[in-house]
């Protein structure tokens, strides 16, 4: 796998994904960390509801940040607000039917792309409320380093890859564009904000810190 990584998370991925022989696939970072039973409380899921093909828990953060994440399941707020952390249990089969992660993908949000193409092939999924996993949070996490116009730009991405689903789950043309529309004013309203204006200038500060 460390042969790939130079070609992105998701080709580094796929490779270790493609070689595993397992029924069963759980993605897992290297600095973040699972409690004693996640494996368990998962496994046991999955094998006796027949009907799930994906089980993931609730996410407690550390590092540089704590918290929990920890919000009910529902396919609309999904859509809008991607809500399975990048380890969760699923089936390989399912990895192989949607070909995998999409190693176009390299500046975030992977994850949440691969689980709308799951969600494409009918599969179901079931969330454990208790916080099993812990997912690190550094100065230098992915997520934390996108700009608002990457944000914006890798959303459009997934939006345009899976736009049956997004009309399917959240009704007509005209609604979907009206809630796009709502969520770029609230993206606007972010970026004029003091709070946001004060930590660009913070992080510029701090990069420039981190030169000298």
């Amino acid at each position: 796998i460390s042969l790939k990584e130079n070609q992105g998370r998701c080709s580094a991925r796929n490779t270790g994904i493609k070689a595993a022989n397992s029924k069963y696939i759980l993605p897992l970072d290297a600095d973040d960390l699972l409690q004693p039973n996640y494996i368990n409380a998962t496994i046991s899921i999955i094998e006796i509801e027949k009907n799930i093909r994906l089980v993931y828990t609730g996410t407690q953060l550390f590092g540089t940040e704590e918290g929990v994440r920890n919000a009910p399941f529902s396919l609309k707020n999904f859509m809008l607000n991607n809500l399975i952390p990048c380890t969760a249990l699923y089936y390989k089969e399912d990895w192989q039917k949607v070909g995998g992660y999409n190693e176009t993908m390299k500046q975030g949000y992977e994850d949440w792309d691969f689980w709308m193409s799951l969600f494409e092939n009918g599969i179901n999924v079931k969330k454990i409320d208790t916080l099993l996993f812990k997912y690190r949070r550094t100065e230098n996490s992915m997520s934390k380093n996108m700009t608002v116009d990457s944000i914006l730009n890798t959303q459009k991405e997934i939006y345009n890859r899976h736009k049956e689903l997004y009309l399917n789950v959240l009704g007509d043309p005209l609604t979907l564009s009206l809630t796009i529309k709502e969520l770029e004013r609230e993206l606007a309203l972010i970026r004029k904000s003091g709070s946001f204006l004060i930590a660009k200038k913070l992080s510029r500060i701090s990069k420039l810190f981190k030169k000298k």
